[in-house]
């Protein structure tokens, strides 16, 4: 049944109707976006990636949403119930960190202890075959990737002067904490 089918009693409300709470994006105050913005500026002239300050914004917008961000002892609540992984709630207290850096609030950051799985890393044979039952570009890609231990994001980033087919090598621009690496 269509949650949006009439009913004797009238139309059903839907998340758009006015008469229901507004959504959580619109509770947040002009004034509270622009101090996240005024942050999200900052940490970019500072040369923070774009995905990172998108990332961020969306963390702080999320809190702002549900707590009053100038206040540590809310958001200390918050984050602690967020629903989701350590590593998850630790992204909240890193966009948190430096909104109260720069806002000049201090608060006692909570730490959570992140649990590192062991990868999953496919056997040699597996490899041959994804390539094997792969078309010829995704088959070309993944033979890179497997040969010179490369990341896609890495890959993806390599351009043609970086190829040397005299010589067979490829030089890889290394992504954060990665060394460039040259690869036969």
């Amino acid at each position: 049944m269509n949650p949006r089918t009439p009913t004797r009693q009238g139309p059903k409300p839907c998340s758009f109707d006015l008469a229901r709470k507004p959504p959580l994006e619109t509770r947040s105050t002009p004034l509270v976006k622009g101090k996240i913005l005024t942050v999200l500026v900052k940490l970019k002239n500072r040369g923070l990636a774009d995905s990172t300050l998108r990332n961020y914004e969306y963390r702080l917008m999320r809190i702002a949403e549900a707590v009053n961000l100038d206040d540590p002892e809310q958001v200390s609540g918050f984050i602690s119930h967020v629903k989701g992984s350590n590593c998850y709630r630790e992204t909240f207290v890193k966009a948190y960190t430096h909104y109260a850096k720069f806002c000049g609030l201090t608060w006692e950051k909570p730490r959570y202890k992140t649990e590192r799985r062991i990868p999953k890393i496919p056997t040699q044979e597996m490899v041959k075959e994804i390539i094997a039952q792969s078309s010829r570009k995704y088959a070309t890609i993944f033979k890179l990737l497997s040969e010179t231990g490369a990341m896609p994001k890495e890959l993806h980033n390599v351009r043609q002067k970086d190829i040397d087919l005299d010589s067979g090598t490829i030089a890889i621009q290394g992504l954060k904490g990665h060394a460039q690496d040259v690869s036969n």
